[in-house]
C-alpha cells in the first residue's frame, strides 16, 4: 500500500484529492486528477474511530515526539506508541514514521490529516453543543397546561419552587389540546390529565359539577345524572364527561368547541342550558349560576406527564422533585 502512495508521489506533479467513496463502506480514495482515475488507500476495517487515538497521532506528529505528546496525556510513552498502533490497525495505513530521531507524519498521514482533525474538531463542537442544551435544559422550565390549572393550582406551587430554584426561569402556555406538546418539544411537562406513554406524577383529585342557571335545583346540594335530560345540555370537549351521560336522552345538544370551559359557563348564564364541568373551573364562581353535586360521583385526576430519562439537572426533572417532596 505504501508503495502504491509513494509512485504516485514520484512521479511528475499532479493533483490528488482524498476523498470517501461509499462512507458506510468506509472505503477512502484519492483522486488522481490528470489520470482520471482513484486509487483506494484504505478500508477501514472497525466500527468506530477512537478520537483520543487521533488527538494522541495529531499531538505526536505536532511534537514530533512520542515521549512529549505522552506527557500532555498523562500516558507513558509505552502506552501511548500503543494506542498509535491501535488506531493504524483500525485504519489499516500507517499514520506515523518513526526513527530514533523523533516520529513525523507518514505520506498517508500527511494525505488524512486534515480529515484527522477534522474528527476531532467535530467532537469538540459536538460536546460544547451538548453543554449547551444541557445548561439550558437546566435552566428552564416549560409548562403546557389547562387554564383552571393555570389560575387556581399553578401560582402556588411555582411560587416554593421559584424559592428554592430562583435561577431557572418558567414559561407557562395554556390551552385544552396540550397532549402533543412533549412530542413536539413545545413542553418540558404537562400538568393535566395523565397521557399515556408518558412518565405520570397525580397531584389532585378534581371533582364534576353540574352548573345550571341560578334557579334550577334550588337548595338541592346534589342531583342524580338523569335529573340533567330535560334540559338543553352544552357539550364540552370533555371525555369523561361525554362517556358518562347517555346524550340522546338530553332536551337538546348544544356543540361547544372552545379553548375556555369559561365559555360554556357564560351560556348558562344566559339561560341556553346547563352543563357539567370540573370544580377548578368553577373556583370564583361567577354570578348567575350555580353548582350542584353530581350522584353518583365523577372525578379527573390531575398531575405531570413528562418523558422518561429526563436529565436529573433538567429544570423539568427538578419540578418532578419539587413536587414529590410535597407530597411526603
Amino acid at each position: 500500500m505504501t508503495a502504491i502512495i509513494r509512485s504516485f508521489m514520484t512521479r511528475p506533479p499532479r493533483k490528488l484529492r482524498f476523498h470517501w467513496r461509499n462512507y458506510n463502506m468506509g472505503l477512502a480514495f484519492v483522486e488522481d486528477e490528470v489520470y482520471n482515475r482513484d486509487v483506494k488507500i484504505f478500508q477501514y476495517r472497525g466500527d468506530c474511530v477512537d478520537t483520543l487515538k487521533i488527538k494522541a497521532v495529531l499531538l505526536a506528529a505536532q511534537y514530533q515526539s512520542l515521549s512529549r505528546a505522552a506527557e500532555d496525556f498523562s500516558y507513558t510513552p509505552s502506552a501511548l506508541s500503543h494506542s498509535v498502533d491501535s488506531l493504524e490497525n483500525e485504519l489499516g495505513v500507517k499514520l506515523l514514521d518513526r526513527s530514533h530521531t523523533g516520529v513525523k507524519l507518514s505520506e498517508e498521514g500527511r494525505l488524512l490529516l486534515d480529515k484527522l482533525s477534522a474528527v476531532v474538531a467535530a467532537e469538540d463542537d459536538l460536546r460544547q453543543c451538548a453543554a449547551a442544551v444541557s445548561a439550558d435544559k437546566s435552566h428552564r422550565l416549560r409548562i403546557g397546561t389547562y387554564s383552571s390549572i393555570s389560575v387556581n393550582l399553578l401560582p402556588e406551587m411555582l411560587n416554593g419552587f421559584k424559592e428554592q430554584y430562583p435561577e431557572i426561569s418558567i414559561s407557562i402556555t395554556v390551552s385544552n389540546r396540550i397532549s402533543e406538546w412533549l412530542d413536539e418539544d413545545v413542553s418540558d411537562v404537562l400538568f393535566g390529565i395523565e397521557y399515556t406513554d408518558y412518565e405520570w406524577l397525580p397531584i389532585a383529585r378534581d371533582d364534576y359539577v353540574a352548573v345550571v342557571p341560578e334557579q334550577l335545583f334550588a337548595n338541592r346540594k346534589s342531583i342524580r345524572h338523569d335529573e340533567l335530560y330535560p334540559h338543553s345540555f352544552i357539550i364540552t370537549e370533555n371525555l369523561t364527561v361525554l362517556q358518562s351521560f347517555d346524550l340522546n336522552r338530553f332536551k337538546e345538544l348544544i356543540n361547544l368547541k372552545a379553548e375556555d370551559d369559561m365559555s360554556a359557563v357564560s351560556m348558562v348564564q344566559e339561560g341556553m342550558g346547563v352543563t357539567v364541568l370540573p370544580s377548578l373551573v368553577l373556583k370564583k364562581k361567577p354570578k348567575g349560576i350555580r353548582t350542584v353535586k353530581l350522584e353518583p360521583g365523577l372525578y379527573r385526576t390531575l398531575g405531570i406527564s413528562y418523558k422518561k430519562g429526563l436529565s436529573p439537572s433538567s429544570g423539568a426533572m427538578k419540578f418532578v422533585r419539587y413536587l414529590k417532596s410535597l407530597q411526603r
